[in-house]
């Protein structure tokens, strides 16, 4: 294991080098055999409780078998050479019967770095990465202090997989980090010395992410997607220790002793999906485990509540949002109550971080058509402090995430994700996929097939362009652009004659149906209310289907006739559904149904009843297409971890699962069947993405 060179412990005048197998004490290197420094460094990464001896041999001699003899001998040389005793114990005490406890308080310390080469003061480029273009001379705000530097920008990590979720250690010198380099995403910590080692945290295989850092620099407190809830574990590695078994996101408060959480788990690693499904809400743990005891309550203020963050006098900042909605910044008293609104000076697009020192909020938002920023902005409680500055460039083709700052404000880590997406098509029963259509556009999706089965309808965005529908022929050939729409929804339905696409869009401020030709020509029916998202007209084309979305986010599906109305809602009001589709026979529509951060496909019938659960469980399901004979549903399933295709037949309720995709970098969506029931076409996605630092010099 390659361990962290800056990083130590001490306790008095004794220091344990972790990366060199080193006890000294007073600079003195105490002589040790390796079994006895291990011992001593497991003690200390498991202070303040009692470790048993049988989990000391365990983690020391790794499952070989030893007398209780050599573990004793082992405490007695640690104690000889550290001028300890089993009577009258200060540093190792003895618990008869069970095992042994550490006792004095440690601190990490970071051995002085060798100084650098003498450079004119002032910040620079490095040149070498002009993937990430920077702004020259972009204005920081830093000890309440304007001046005019050029940041510079630091690739850290360089995988050909995903290393994302950065954060910075207290005193700045080392980062922390997941990575899916073995498989599965572990967390890690990084050096930011020059030429810094890196120490490989966890290994459980459990889908370690988001790490955080407690304000001492001892601990991370991480999200374990597959275990489910919030674990801690100490920063050199170690045991690690559940102190919730639901959430994600964790951070720390300012005096260590709590962690503020959202109560979502993490359902996707794709920057499209990095705001909650559901009712997400904050939430604070102590530390050392405990009770879980709510902040906010759902929907109060409006939306799901994520990205908690702390301020230096104890209030959680959190980000509010529905999947229709810009989202906002709020702040809470870490007891709840009500909330205030942090107004911004610019869009925020999703993830923030803080600055406690500088008192800064950097967050990402738009700066361009389809590109991204990161900016910065002074925080005085609920009070923003001039305009914004944006200290990244626009990156058109890559997506900046997950910003991370030092407590000083002079380093900034984030995340530069890439998105590749194709339409493949794979056998209803499961089997092999076959790409057929992969470009460089920004995402090609929702893909629904044409009543005859010749041609694909989809939706394609290119970088710098709104988006339109195209069309293809069945096996993938000859894609061309068929529509030049007002900004709309992106889920076409086909007409049943097959001659037109409809949309649902808005013509000034009424929503209206946008038909349009294969040759182009668009025609326009209003549609009743104020429906806020996804409308599917109705297999014979007399009815469409629309959603809507109220204050407390609760979504709810209207029929209406086409050009007719009246529009009359069929589900249930105690209810959230929403995303409809219509059945073949135009009886049934299938929605999600939200319940919680869980989401299941239900059937509600058009002419009222009550509606019917297709599928349970935790995660979600995502419908999207039904099979001709109108009897099996097809869906995106998030199961045990991973997006994968299923189906699920409504007389005998099998299920069948379609991929075998194991990775949660990768996501399936809008899966759609063919009218003569051969196969089934659908969005695939998969996320690569590297960390960078903005840092002074």
């Amino acid at each position: 294991m390659i361990l962290v060179e800056s990083l130590s412990y001490q306790f008095d005048d004794i220091v344990i080098e972790p990366w060199s197998h080193r006890l000294l004490r007073g600079g003195t290197v105490l002589e040790v055999e390796p079994k006895a420094f291990r011992v001593m460094l497991y003690l200390v990464e498991n202070r303040g409780r009692v470790v048993p001896k049988d989990e000391l041999v365990q983690a020391v001699w790794e499952g070989a078998f030893v007398s209780d003899n050599a573990l004793t001998r082992v405490i007695a040389q640690l104690r000889k050479q550290l001028g300890d005793t089993a009577r009258d114990s200060r540093v190792i005490e003895t618990v008869p019967t069970i095992g042994y406890r550490f006792l004095p308080e440690v601190r990490m310390v970071e051995k002085a770095p060798v100084p650098p080469p003498a450079k004119k003061p002032g910040w620079r480029w490095l040149a070498c990465l002009a993937v990430i273009p920077l702004l020259g001379g972009v204005v920081w705000l830093r000890r309440e202090q304007v001046v005019s530097v050029a940041p510079q920008l630091v690739q850290v990590t360089t995988s050909t997989g995903v290393d994302i979720y950065p954060c910075l250690s207290p005193d700045g010198g080392s980062i922390a980090y997941s990575s899916d380099r073995s498989g599965r995403f572990e967390i890690y910590v990084r050096s930011l010395a020059k030429g810094g080692s890196e120490l490989q945290v966890t290994n459980d295989g459990m889908q370690n992410l988001q790490p955080s850092w407690s304000p001492d620099g001892r601990y991370l407190a991480f999200t374990s997607q597959r275990r489910g809830g919030i674990g801690v574990v100490p920063a050199l590695g170690g045991v690690t220790r559940m102190v919730t078994d639901f959430g994600s996101e964790p951070a720390w408060s300012p005096d260590g002793r709590e962690i503020a959480f959202e109560s979502e788990g993490v359902y996707s690693l794709s920057p499209l999906d990095q705001l909650p499904s559901g009712a997400s809400t904050i939430w604070t743990v102590e530390a050392q485990g405990g009770t879980p005891r709510q902040v906010t309550r759902q929907y109060k203020p409006q939306g799901a509540h994520s990205n908690p963050m702390w301020t230096e006098d104890g209030h959680i900042l959190f980000m509010t949002t529905t999947r229709m909605v810009w989202p906002e910044l709020w702040s809470v008293d870490r007891l709840g109550g009500s909330a205030e609104l942090v107004k911004l000076p610019a869009p925020l697009v999703g993830g923030v971080a803080y600055s406690a020192g500088s008192r800064t909020l950097y967050f990402v938002s738009p700066s361009g058509h389809d590109a991204l920023s990161i900016y910065r902005v002074g925080l005085n409680g609920t009070r923003t402090a001039g305009e914004a500055q944006r200290v990244t460039a626009t990156m058109p083709s890559k997506i900046p995430r997950d910003p991370a700052v030092s407590r000083d404000g002079s380093t900034v880590a984030f995340t530069v994700s890439s998105l590749t997406t194709s339409l493949n098509e794979i056998p209803v029963e499961g089997g092999r996929q076959k790409v057929l259509l992969q470009d460089t556009s920004c995402r090609n999706s929702f893909p629904v097939f044409s009543p005859d089965g010749s041609k694909i309808a989809y939706f394609s965005r290119r970088f710098g362009e709104q988006g339109d529908f195209w069309l293809m022929d069945v096996d993938g050939r000859h894609p061309r652009q068929v529509t030049t729409l007002p900004p709309g929804e992106r889920m076409p339905s086909w007409t049943p004659d097959g001659k037109e696409l409809a949309t649902l869009c808005k013509d000034g401020e009424q929503f209206k149906m946008c038909f349009t030709s294969l040759e182009g020509v668009l025609r326009m029916v209003p549609v009743e209310g104020k429906p806020n998202a996804w409308a599917r007209v109705s297999p014979d084309g007399r009815r469409v289907v629309t959603q809507r979305t109220d204050e407390e986010g609760t979504r709810s599906l209207w029929v209406e006739e086409l050009g007719k109305g009246p529009a009359r809602q069929i589900t249930p009001k105690e209810m959230s559904i929403g995303f409809p589709l219509w059945a073949p026979d135009g009886r049934w529509v299938v929605g999600e149904f939200h319940q919680g951060e869980n989401t299941n496909v239900m059937m509600v019938p058009v002419e009222g009843g009550a509606p019917v659960l297709l599928t349970e469980g935790r995660g979600h399901a995502w419908p999207a297409g039904w099979a001709p004979d109108g009897d099996r549903v097809v869906y995106a399933g998030f199961r045990d971890g991973d997006w994968n295709l299923y189906w699920t037949s409504r007389s005998t309720k099998r299920t069948q699962r379609l991929t075998e995709n194991g990775s949660l970098a990768v996501y399936v969506r809008y899966p759609t069947w063919s009218p003569n029931s051969d196969k089934i076409v659908f969005e695939r996605g998969e996320v690569k993405s590297n960390i960078f630092l903005l840092q002074e010099r």
